[in-house]
C-alpha cells in the first residue's frame, strides 16, 4: 500500500501508517510496539466505519477499494505471526521436551536428567 493511500481520506493514510507499523514490529519482534500499532489499526478502522456508513455511493466505492488492499496486507501480517507462533512452539517444544521428556521443568530449572529422555539413547554395560 502506498504511503497516501487516498489523498481524500487522512483515515486511509493513517490506516496505512498503523499497518507499517505493525509489519515493522513484527519483523523487529516488538511485541509492544506490535500491540500499539494494532489498537491504533482498531481504533482507525472503527471510524474508517462511521465515514462508510454516510459517504455517497462513489465515495463508498473508493474506501471499500482501499480498504481490500489494506485487508490484503493485514492478511500478510497475520501470516508472519502464525509463522513466528509456531517457531515460538517448536521452541517452547524443545525446552520442554514434547514427547522425549522436559529439558527444563515448570520453575526454569533444569529437568532430572534421565537417559530415557534423550532420543536414542542406549545403554551401555
Amino acid at each position: 500500500m502506498a504511503a497516501a493511500t487516498d489523498p481524500g481520506s487522512p483515515l486511509l493514510d493513517e490506516l496505512a501508517q498503523a499497518l507499517r507499523e505493525e509489519a515493522e514490529a513484527l519483523l523487529a519482534g516488538e511485541a509492544d510496539r506490535l500491540h500499539a500499532a494494532c489498537s491504533r489499526r482498531v481504533d482507525v478502522l472503527a471510524r474508517l466505519k462511521a465515514e462508510l456508513r454516510i459517504a455517497p455511493q462513489p465515495r463508498r466505492r473508493q474506501l471499500a477499494q482501499a480498504l481490500r488492499a489494506a485487508r490484503s496486507r493485514h492478511d500478510a501480517h497475520a501470516g508472519m505471526l502464525a509463522q513466528r507462533l509456531a517457531i515460538s512452539r517448536a521452541q517452547l517444544d524443545t525446552l520442554l521436551g514434547g514427547a522425549e521428556g522436559n529439558l527444563y521443568a515448570a520453575d526454569g530449572a533444569l529437568a532430572p536428567r534421565s537417559t530415557a529422555a534423550v532420543t536414542g539413547a542406549r545403554r551401555f554395560a
